[in-house]
């Protein structure tokens, strides 16, 4: 899982750079739904060991004091410091995979 701000782009050639990947394509919603139990648009940005996936957050997320994300539903919605999101999420690693839209 990568975590990215939504106001950002995602690099897909930074990813498959850190990845060692030659290739790199988002989850079809029935894999999402597969994998995490919920819909695009509503999925918690949480790896292991909620969601039994790496997880990947972008530099850009950590330069913001707070953090907001989907809590599971697409009505419900959790803000919390960063700081303290990344003590909970504990991510595989930070790096920069993103650019300005």
């Amino acid at each position: 899982m990568f975590v990215v701000s939504a106001s950002r782009r995602t690099d897909a050639k930074a990813i498959r750079a850190f990845l060692g990947a030659r290739r790199l394509r988002f989850a079809t919603p029935d894999e999402l739904l597969n994998v995490t139990g919920l819909t695009p648009g509503c999925v918690p940005p949480f790896g292991r060991p909620i969601f039994d996936v790496p997880l990947y957050v972008d530099e850009s997320i950590v330069q913001n004091r707070q953090i907001a994300f989907s809590a599971g539903d697409h009505e419900v919605s959790i803000i919390m410091d960063t700081r303290d999101y990344l003590t909970v999420a504990k991510p595989d690693a930070v790096f920069r995979f993103s650019g300005c839209t």
